[in-house]
């Protein structure tokens, strides 16, 4: 993000790339809150499932949120890439620095609102074991979710299209970029193919980044379309204990997805690498003219 945020906002693929690595971080730092109850029942042993409980209420629906808005930004890189390979000379023109901000920002607030509906779905409650007379800790349904319907939809329909919506545009518009680039590289004969070969690094990089989510989010589709076409498939229904597995499970990739793309940048960027060895290093390394730093650049 330090990177992306010296090399200049005022680039929309700079200011993707930053929103994308925000994004990513905090997905990683909610998990970690998330987690953090093991923590606490070191000190508190009699506290743990209170906190996760607790963490499990309120953080979660950050958690989603920032995955979900990660996987749009990503889709909002790789459409903005295609626009630059099948209209290289007007890709400049069709969308300004300022409409994308507006767009990342509405994108933002809209996720962050429908993934409140998990804030809203559950509350925590005391009960005593009946056998031991311990009280114990549970999540239980709220009278709110349950008596409206919009909860629901909003968690089994809207979330679930969202995802998939964005995981379809990427795979769609980074396999036509990858086509029309491969076109364009073979056939260097146009002022538009001589404008791809400038911008030859940078797109490959970011079809590597789209590539490594594709994979990594694939497994997040399954679920939605097994919750959507297998009714009992849910965390209160006849298969919940695959359920519960499937999504700890499915986490693992994600996180990777969230982990792997600085040193994509780091190793395909040469601009990327310039910048990382003068923030931490202070080395400075001269450019010739004939330099392959990857220029963010939307034009």
């Amino acid at each position: 993000m330090i990177v992306f945020y010296r090399q200049g906002l005022g680039d929309r693929m700079n200011l993707c790339l930053f929103c994308l690595g925000f994004s990513d971080l905090m997905y990683l730092v909610t998990m970690f809150i998330m987690a953090s109850y093991c923590f606490i029942a070191v000190a508190f042993p009699g506290e743990e499932e209170f906190w996760k409980a607790f963490l499990s209420k309120y953080i979660l629906s950050f958690d989603y949120g920032f995955g979900i808005f990660s996987g749009c930004v990503t889709m909002i890189i790789a459409v903005e890439r295609c626009v630059c390979v099948m209209f290289p000379m007007k890709s400049s023109s069709v969308i300004s620095t300022k409409i994308m901000a507006i767009i990342l920002l509405v994108t933002f607030i809209v996720i962050q609102l429908l993934c409140s509906v998990y804030i809203i779905k559950e509350k925590i409650i005391f009960v005593q074991d009946m056998v031991t007379g311990e009280k114990m800790v549970d999540l239980v349904t709220t009278e709110l979710y349950v008596s409206h319907v919009i909860f629901r939809i909003i968690e089994d329909i809207v979330l679930s299209v969202i995802s998939l919506l964005s995981f379809s545009i990427l795979a769609l518009t980074t396999a036509i970029t990858v086509i029309k680039l491969r076109s364009a590289m073979i056939w260097r004969k146009s002022s538009a193919s001589s404008f791809l070969k400038g911008q030859e690094v940078l797109i490959r990089m970011l079809v590597v980044v789209s590539t490594i989510y594709i994979f990594c989010a694939a497994h997040n589709v399954i679920l939605a379309l097994t919750r959507y076409l297998v009714p009992e498939f849910s965390a209160a229904g006849r298969y919940k204990n695959i359920y519960f597995c499937a999504h700890f499970i499915f986490h693992i990739p994600v996180i990777f997805n969230c982990s792997i793309n600085f040193f994509v940048y780091a190793k395909m960027s040469s601009r990327f690498q310039e910048e990382l060895k003068v923030l931490c290093l202070g080395i400075t390394t001269p450019r010739t003219s004939n330099s392959t730093a990857v220029k963010y650049t939307g034009q």
